[in-house]
């Protein structure tokens, strides 16, 4: 009973020691979260040709309806056929985006001054947040197996051609009668546009052979289109 009376007295006198301060008692409280983040994934989808080889030869830009389903190419031709234009879309063989038609490849055969090859084309937005193109720009160009990279490369946007000669070389917005070639894209693609997920964008490039360009000569070029993911503003 004394070690019982002990403790009881103990305890008073600790309580009497803190006086009149209030008693404080707390809780916390945990906020966990996670975030997973979307992925970006585009790719170049469909494409169609003013001339594959069944048609006569364009001759001039003309324009695309990409109201009709497939779209329809409205303008001018020759009476005869012996130009050709195809486009192939190459997948990716590796890396995160394999299997995915990263690029575009056109070819304009046995063509002459005067010629229009022009190819129309969808980018579609597979992945899961939405895409916002942030430039579209001309890097390169190549004649035979000599490449010529831009050290300015060329903004391109709708409705604006650019003159090629390659011996210059020369990239310019106004025409000279030495230009090899030339290349013009019409929209709805540009820069700025947004792509909605599982939405698509069309465009369309067209190329015209210039009074300037050699016989029996193979020209290149590379367009580089640079998708980012779309962010939000107030």
């Amino acid at each position: 009973m004394k070690k019982i009376g002990l403790i009881c007295l103990a305890v008073v006198l600790g309580l009497g020691a803190m006086g009149g301060a209030l008693a404080y008692w707390n809780e916390t409280l945990t906020v966990s979260g996670s975030v997973a983040t979307g992925e970006l994934d585009v790719q170049f989808s469909e494409q169609w040709s003013n001339d594959d080889g069944t048609q006569l030869d364009p001759k001039v830009m003309g324009s695309w309806n990409f109201l009709a389903i497939p779209p329809e190419w409205t303008g001018d031709r020759y009476l005869y056929d012996v130009g050709k234009t195809t486009c192939l879309l190459v997948p990716d063989a590796s890396g995160p985006e394999m299997g995915d038609n990263q690029t575009m490849v056109i070819t304009v055969d046995n063509a002459y001054p005067c010629y229009y090859g022009n190819v129309a084309f969808t980018i579609d937005n597979i992945g899961t947040i939405p895409a916002h193109v942030k430039s579209i720009k001309l890097i390169s160009i190549s004649k035979g197996a000599a490449t010529y990279t831009l050290a300015t490369p060329r903004d391109l946007t709708p409705c604006v051609t650019w003159y090629i000669d390659y011996e210059v070389p020369r990239v310019e917005t106004t025409s000279s009668p030495g230009d090899d070639f030339s290349i013009h894209l019409s929209g709805p693609l540009a820069v700025c546009e947004t792509i909605a997920v599982g939405g698509a964008l069309p465009g369309d490039i067209c190329i015209h052979v210039e009074e300037g360009a050699a016989e029996k000569t193979k020209y290149d070029f590379t367009i580089a289109i640079v998708v980012e993911q779309f962010n939000a503003t107030p």
